[in-house]
């Protein structure tokens, strides 16, 4: 059974591949980093809307073996919980009637907190590929995000303030709609990312590897080559359908 031999030519297509993979791991590494910098420096200026910005932005940036993603994502949740633990304080003259001393900055701080933990839970679910990322900051992201939104539906809604009576059934509501994965199907994704890649890959192999042999040999490889980017073209259009 003969074989599929790569000719010298396809070795620097190989280190081309690497080149990229390293271009885009000082990528990650930069990009992360720059940020997480930025969002310790705008927590020292006293600036917390801007940190929380940047820490978003750092935890993002997600790569195999690079923690500091889950550095960002743990200053977000702590600022989350200082900002929901004042935000407690916000005085009970701020009710659905009256509406009294709810501009207080501990009546403040509930935005707060929503944009903290939202920020986190976004950062999350946005870098999420086959798999979701720090799934155990998102479950803490998920139940933080449920308290704020509770609190702050009392304080600065886009309708009417609702009472405080209703807490615990709002918070059982909010954390059931923090169940909802709208995230596509492992199986179908999967199918899709492999599709992709064999397609590309035939494609590849049938112009670098075709001209270079002859004869009976030459025949077959062309021949795998045209399949393997069929076979990758079909499920990469299957994927997309059932995705």
């Amino acid at each position: 059974m003969s074989s599929i031999s790569l000719p010298p030519s396809f070795k620097p297509w190989l280190l081309l591949g690497a080149l990229v993979l390293l271009a885009l791991s000082v990528r990650v590494f930069h990009e992360s980093t720059e940020s997480y910098d930025r969002g310790v420096q705008a927590l020292q200026d006293g600036d917390k809307e801007e940190a929380v910005f940047q820490f978003r932005t750092s935890a993002k940036w997600v790569m195999p073996g690079f923690s500091l993603p889950e550095e960002a994502l743990l200053e977000l949740g702590k600022l989350g919980d200082e900002a929901l633990a004042q935000c407690e304080e916000c005085p009970a003259s701020c009710t659905v009637d009256r509406g009294e001393d709810c501009t207080k900055p501990a009546c403040e701080a509930c935005s707060f907190a929503v944009f903290c933990f939202d920020s986190g839970r976004a950062a999350i679910m946005g870098s999420r590929s086959l798999f979701t990322p720090h799934q155990e900051h998102l479950e803490r992201m998920n139940e933080g995000l449920a308290q704020a939104l509770t609190r702050a539906a009392e304080v600065f809604p886009p309708g009417p303030r609702q009472g405080r009576d209703t807490r615990e059934k709002r918070l059982s509501e909010h954390r059931e709609q923090m169940k909802t994965d709208h995230a596509p199907s492992p199986l179908p994704a999967f199918v899709v990312t492999m599709g992709f890649l064999c397609w590309i890959l035939g494609l590849f192999l049938r112009i670098q590897l075709g001209g270079h042999e002859t004869g009976a040999n030459g025949w077959m490889t062309r021949q795998r080559a045209t399949a393997l980017s069929f076979l990758g073209f079909i499920s990469w259009i299957l994927g997309l359908i059932f995705l």
